[in-house]
């Protein structure tokens, strides 16, 4: 199986990163740097096969890295260009992710 994180009609450059599977292994998250989006997908418990659920701005510049709590309710993303890190809400029944706003901004 091939996926892809890009958007159908980007045209940019394109850098998968991060990738974060929920505790039940029922979704998988993650990152593209070149457009800066996080990609959520589906996880078909038989036969493992993803299917993309949403696609959503990562609330910065360059998503470098993400955690999910171990409660599986809160998705952390740090961007790397615009030093901030956002906090996501995942939904627990579908997996969507909803942005919180920047959690913390970084000044240097």
């Amino acid at each position: 199986m091939l996926l892809t994180t890009n958007a159908p009609d980007h045209t940019g450059s394109t850098s998968a990163a991060e990738l974060v599977i929920a505790r039940d292994g029922g979704y998988v998250y993650t990152s593209n740097r070149g457009d800066n989006a996080l990609v959520v997908f589906s996880a078909a418990r038989r036969t493992g096969l993803l299917t993309e659920v949403q696609r959503v701005f990562c609330g910065g510049v360059t998503p470098w890295s993400m955690c999910l709590r171990s409660s599986g309710r809160w998705l952390f993303v740090a961007n790397e260009a615009s030093s901030t890190v956002n906090l996501f809400r995942v939904h627990p029944r579908s997996g969507r992710l909803t942005d919180t706003d920047p959690l913390l901004e970084f000044r240097g």
